[in-house]
Parts: structure tokens; sequence; C-alpha cells
């Protein structure tokens, strides 16, 4: 039972790490930081597409929505800085 805790306890930590980690990437992209988009996308992109998929049911359909968000993101920015707007304002969500 205590080494299930201990297990437990570590994936927790982990989890924190890795929320930290794309906490710093989103804030990093609001900033117009490019290698933060870049990890960010690292970060995440087979989770986004593993989603797409498993709701889709199709390769290519997921591909196709995995591209289409990671350019939605690009996009906004490059129009008057909305997605850092919607960045911001997800950061200070109380969810």
């Amino acid at each position: 039972m205590a080494k299930d805790n201990r297990r437990l306890e570590n994936n927790i930590l982990n989890m924190n790490d890795e929320i930290e980690m794309l906490e710093r990437y989103i804030k990093g992209i609001a900033l117009r930081d490019k290698e933060s988009f870049k990890k960010l996308y690292e970060a995440t992109k087979t989770a986004v597409y593993s989603f797409a998929l498993s709701m889709l049911k199709n390769v290519e359909d997921a591909e196709d929505v995995t591209v289409m968000v990671y350019m939605c993101g690009s996009d906004l920015e490059s129009n008057y800085g909305m997605a850092t707007k919607d960045i911001n304002e997800m950061l200070y969500a109380e969810i």
C-alpha cells in the first residue's frame, strides 16, 4: 500500500511539473516567443492527435484537425494579437 501511495505521489508531482512546463510555454507564446510555440507543439501534438483520432475515428481527418489546431493559434496571433488575449484569458480563468 505504501508503495502504491508513493507511486501516486510521484505521478502527481510529474503531472504538476508538466502543467508548469506547459504554462511556461503558453506564457512564452503570449509574449510572441516562437520557440515556446515549437515546444508547446512538441509537448502536445501526440495528445491533440490522439484526441482527434478518438473522436473522428479517421486518420486523415485527425491529422487535418491536429494541423488546424496549431494553425488557428498562429493565425489568431498574427491577427492583432488575438491569440495572446485568448491565452491570457485562459491562464487567469478560474476553473
